[in-house]
């Protein structure tokens, strides 16, 4: 029996957010060799976690700013990986976003991260000149998407 994803909002300061960001945050040191997983999103940032069954195997933080909102820790455990979860993460971000008012959305990902630029590429993200704690990263890449309201 296939098990069918769900969704559940809390904010970043929920406990089962904290153990995804921290495997998020391990994941991406990894990747770029680095020892600094830059600053988590602010505690009441809403956020999104993706069951499977019992088991929370993503989240997606969509913080919102004067500006702009901003897509954090976006994350899908290996095992579930490939399955569309990261699509059904960022549209849910998005729905969160045009819930907000926000019309415009960023976010940062890297070099390291292809799967994660594809993935922005065809959801409608353009590349922009990087903004924030990584701007001056050369392996940093920074997406925008202008939303169309709901």
């Amino acid at each position: 029996m296939l098990l069918e994803p769900r969704l559940v909002e809390c904010t970043a300061d929920d406990p089962t957010a904290a153990v995804l960001f921290a495997a998020q945050e391990q994941e991406v040191m990894r990747r770029y060799g680095e020892d600094d997983p830059g600053p988590r999103p602010a505690a009441t940032d809403p956020t999104l976690l993706l069951y499977v069954g019992d088991d929370a195997v993503g989240c997606v933080v969509m913080a919102p700013g004067d500006e702009f909102g901003e897509i954090k820790r976006m994350f899908v455990e290996e095992p579930a990986r490939r399955k569309g979860y990261s699509r059904l993460l960022l549209s849910a971000a998005e729905d969160l976003a045009r819930r907000e008012e926000i019309t415009t959305l960023r976010l940062e990902t890297g070099t390291e991260q292809p799967e994660s630029m594809g993935l922005y590429a065809r959801s409608g993200y353009a590349p922009i000149p990087c903004y924030g704690y990584w701007k001056d990263d050369p392996a940093v890449r920074c997406f925008e998407k202008q939303l169309e309201s709901a």
